[in-house]
């Protein structure tokens, strides 16, 4: 019977997907779009006809209309950014709308309640502006994301939210200015009950959880392929060297996941220019936004990243209501074995290279509540960067510590276990949670709760290190200490001077003890968690102090900011960042001079051109040379950092000052 052990998990694991599986199915509901898109009227007016299926246990008596509004300085309500014309249902009624400020949606009241499993249908005419934000990546861009949401979508009342977790039959007719050219999620080409006429390009994509436009005049598009994925990649003006590499890219990630994970449901890829200042890039369905400054390194950050994101999220996701721990997690997962495994390293070793357990214990060391599974109505309330400190990079360290856990090997077993039986799947944490339970004899349950569901963080000490002679060798004793509120299995290895290795685990439930570990030679050294997993308090590196420090310096915490940098630069005391940093805690003091120095020395210090500390570093001098009244010294600088890659919206920054002289501002600006 022993020789059946090694597959029990795996028949675990296989029957828990069965259950989520049968659980998760989402029916597909139909929608079909007649959207003529009006550039000099400024507007896309719409006619949707949309097939609604109740997959609640409940009859519906109301449903809702998403008509989100578009944030900023002046934010504008959806209420008043969408002009609804009529909601006509399938008897030919005008249905009756109620604005719920609160959603962001229009509550639709169904003159007859439609039963679990029925369904009904609609027709809804509507219009919006296009916003500035449409139009910022140099194109018009409807990315299907909260404000970038270009038709109204139906939903139900769920469990207490408002998430919108259906997947979606697609079909979109546009019709466009002569000469333009659409990208879209969907692939082109005549489509059932579509909408046709002259001028009209059809677009369509089965069971979707959105569905994302481009259009421009201006478009010029490259083509390749990953296996049997076609990819497009669109460009403008002068992006020619960045298509040709953004296809390269792309093929390179999405080859390495199809061998990877076993399976890559997205049939196409389309890659478009991202915003300015969008360096981690963004996705939809199907789509990618890549950065088109920072260099090949960003770019192949942000592609491998957005195109582990197209399965973890548009295919395989969490309820759009929750933080997406799951896909976020998994996804960045893939993208530290691919970036490992372009880079030549151990896949920890690649985790530590991104900085990701910085990012996030940034986070705690400000105080903020990091708990990660949180309602969207929740994290709207917040006021720092949740997405990028908890969403994200909280989400990718739990996930690293799960793999030290089930082992590398029994994670991926978890996420092609997934890739096989569902191609388009909503899993919540808990179904998660069963998944990685069925792989591991380990008790997750503990692991979960605290990681997902509190603001717990981890830190251990390790200290008075001794050895002792003993018959059969050497005994090294260390008192260890957990300083922190988490608890996690800790690593502790001894090197003694032969080089031989003895591992030892100091338990979670343990507050602190001593450790034996016996040598067969004297020691050499001992390091607690040597691999570096585990996300501890006091292991922050350089990057996440300085970014600690640019946060304190924002809200005009200078003292606070100079003591992150003084140990940033008492660990490498040439770091370019670190003494740009310490310029501007310099300039905000008065010196004045001591800040110039700095920065001529971080100039002298890194010679590549696209260094942020660099370019910043200039920027300021001349912002410097403003404050001084040396225009003339001014403008030169501002005019050669314009001719520099733009980082941080610095081309933005030197344009500014080309304009017109700097006026100081207080809290400081940054970067």
């Amino acid at each position: 019977m022993r020789a059946h052990g090694p597959f029990r998990p795996a028949i675990l694991v296989g029957l828990a997907l069965s259950a989520i599986a049968t659980a998760s199915l989402q029916a597909a509901n139909e929608y079909q779009i007649d959207l003529r898109v009006d550039p000099t009227k400024g507007s896309l007016h719409g006619v949707e006809k949309v097939v609604y299926k109740n997959d609640t246990q409940a009859p519906l008596d109301t449903l809702f209309l998403d008509a989100p509004g578009l944030p900023g300085n002046l934010p504008i309500p959806g209420n008043e950014r969408w002009r609804i014309f009529a909601v006509v249902d399938a008897k030919g009624n005008n249905s009756t709308l109620t604005w719920k400020a609160d959603e962001q949606a229009y509550a639709v009241a169904l003159s007859t309640p439609v039963a679990a499993g029925f369904k009904t249908s609609f027709t809804v005419e509507y219009e919006r502006p296009i916003s500035p934000a449409d139009l910022v990546p140099g194109y018009l861009s409807l990315n299907d994301r909260d404000s970038g949401a270009w038709y109204p979508r139906f939903r139900a009342y769920r469990a207490g939210t408002f998430g919108s977790d259906d997947f979606k039959d697609m079909t979109v007719s546009v019709t466009l200015p002569s000469g333009w050219t659409l990208a879209a999620s969907g692939s082109q080409g005549a489509a059932k009950g579509a909408a046709s006429g002259a001028g009209k390009i059809t677009v369509a994509l089965k069971s979707t959880r959105n569905f994302a436009l481009a259009a421009s005049d201006k478009f010029k598009m490259v083509r390749g392929s990953a296996g049997t994925i076609p990819i497009m990649v669109y460009s403008l003006e002068d992006q020619d060297s960045w298509a040709r590499q953004s296809l390269e890219i792309t093929s390179d990630a999405v080859n390495y996941y199809q061998a990877f994970l076993g399976a890559y449901p997205p049939t196409q890829i389309s890659v478009l220019p991202a915003a300015p200042g969008e360096d981690r890039g963004a996705s939809s369905s199907q789509v990618i936004y890549a950065p088109v400054t920072g260099g090949e390194t960003v770019l192949r950050e942000a592609i491998s990243v957005q195109s582990a994101r197209l399965v973890w999220g548009w295919s395989i996701g969490d309820p759009s209501d929750v933080t997406p721990f799951v896909a976020n997690g998994l996804a960045i997962w893939c993208q530290q074995n691919y970036l490992a495994k372009k880079n030549g390293v151990q896949l920890h070793t690649q985790f530590l290279k991104s900085g990701i357990n910085d990012t996030y214990l940034v986070g705690v060391l400000r105080g903020y509540d990091t708990t990660l599974i949180r309602t969207r109505a929740e994290r709207a309330k917040l006021d720092w960067d949740f997405d990028r400190i908890v969403a994200q990079a909280k989400s990718a360290a739990v996930m690293h510590m799960l793999g030290g856990i089930l082992g590398e090997e029994k994670l991926l077993e978890v996420a092609r276990g997934i890739l096989k039986t569902n191609k388009q799947l909503i899993i919540t944490d808990r179904d998660f949670q069963r998944l990685a339970q069925a792989a591991t004899t380990a008790r997750l349950e503990g692991f979960f709760d605290q990681w997902l569901r509190t603001k717990d963080s981890l830190d251990y000490y390790m200290s008075h290190v001794r050895t002792n002679k003993t018959d059969t060798g050497w005994e090294v004793r260390s008192d260890v200490w957990k300083t922190g509120t988490a608890a996690m299995p800790v690593e502790i290895i001894a090197e003694d001077l032969s080089s031989a290795k003895v591992r030892s685990i100091f338990p979670a439930d343990r507050a602190s003890g001593e450790m034996a570990i016996p040598l067969k030679a004297p020691l050499a050294s001992i390091a607690l968690d040597p691999l570096q997993i585990l996300p501890l308090i006091s292991r922050v590196g350089i990057g996440g102090r300085l970014d600690l420090a640019e946060s304190l310096m924002v809200e005009g915490k200078l003292l606070r900011a100079d003591e992150q940098i003084d140990q940033a630069l008492s660990d490498d005391p040439t770091n370019a960042r670190a003494l740009y940093l310490r310029g501007r805690v310099l300039k905000e003091r008065g010196d004045w001079s001591g800040a110039l120095a700095l920065w001529a020395k971080v100039t002298a210090l890194s010679t590549s051109p696209d260094d942020p500390a660099r370019i910043w570093a200039q920027l300021w001098t001349a912002r410097i040379y403003d404050l001084q009244g040396k225009r003339a010294e001014a403008t030169a600088l501002y005019s050669a950092v314009a001719n520099l890659p733009d980082v941080r919206g610095s081309r933005a920054a030197a344009a500014a000052g080309i304009q017109a002289p700097f006026i100081d501002a207080w809290p400081p600006l940054l970067p």
